[in-house]
């Protein structure tokens, strides 16, 4: 009965371990990320281990461990975590998207811009980007937008000094964007 708890808990730590490095993208920095993926590799062969220690025994519980196990897998596969990721950290971080907003729309530029947390664009309906990560000038990050005109990529090739690739709606007047 001891191996059942045993891989219960192993089992459980995976799903978890899965469910927070797929949304850990966009929480944390990459060092961190790093950390999580070597955890999550020692996880997984934890879990393989285990696994092989109870297809051994051949009993009710290697079953409902390979069930388990299965089912965490297609979750991981097909549940969007990623998009979880994206809203999590975007909730945790609208009350300063909007401090900033308000002192933009007063014509000023606001703090974040000068500690480069964000990029504001005087004169234009997108006049703030809050970028989240990117590679040399590919980026992405959310855009304020009060008018909804960021949707339209072909009127935004300059905007944030690259060309607009596409815009998700997140809430209001922000969207997530992709830039080159």
């Amino acid at each position: 009965m001891r191996e059942l708890h045993r891989s219960s808990q192993v089992v459980l730590a995976f799903a978890i371990g899965v469910g927070l490095l797929s949304a850990l993208r966009y929480l944390v920095g990459a060092g961190a990320l790093l950390v999580a993926a070597l955890l999550a590799i020692l996880g997984v062969l934890a879990l393989t281990w285990s696994g092989w220690r109870a297809v051994s025994f051949r009993t009710a519980e290697t079953t409902n461990y390979f069930v388990v196990a299965a089912t965490v897998w297609l979750a991981w596969v097909f549940a969007p975590l990623d998009t979880a990721g994206v809203y999590v950290k975007f909730w945790l971080e609208r009350p300063s998207y909007d401090s900033a907003a308000r002192e933009a729309a007063r014509g000023v530029q606001p703090p974040c811009a000068t500690t480069k947390a964000c990029m504001f664009e005087a004169g234009s309906d997108a006049n703030l980007a809050f970028p989240w990560e990117g590679i040399i000038d590919n980026w992405i990050g959310v855009v304020h937008d009060p008018s909804g005109r960021i949707e339209d990529v072909d009127s935004h090739k300059g905007a944030f000094g690259g060309d607009l690739v596409g815009c998700q709606h997140l809430s209001g007047p922000y969207y997530l964007c992709s830039f080159t």
